[in-house]
């Protein structure tokens, strides 16, 4: 399976890349812990990342412009 997707991707990669970044990755410390974070380089969202157990992600969303001061909390399941 990994070896079909490494070739689908290949296939799809000259349409889907971009000149342009979107949002990067970075390592940030967020309520005390250096946690990862996407940061969106054209919107004030910063969403951040931290790992709960090998198939779980607990991520929050902090929305510089639209709710100041208030976060939004997801789960990401592999």
């Amino acid at each position: 399976m990994e070896k079909f997707i490494t070739i689908v991707m290949g296939i799809f990669r000259p349409i889907l890349k971009t000149k342009k970044s979107r949002a990067r990755l970075r390592q940030i410390q967020y309520r005390g812990k250096i946690s990862a974070a996407m940061v969106y380089d054209q919107k004030g969202i910063i969403d951040v990342f931290r790992k709960v157990d090998d198939v779980t992600v607990l991520g929050v969303m902090d929305m510089k412009i639209q709710f100041p001061g208030q976060s939004y909390f997801f789960v990401l399941k592999k």
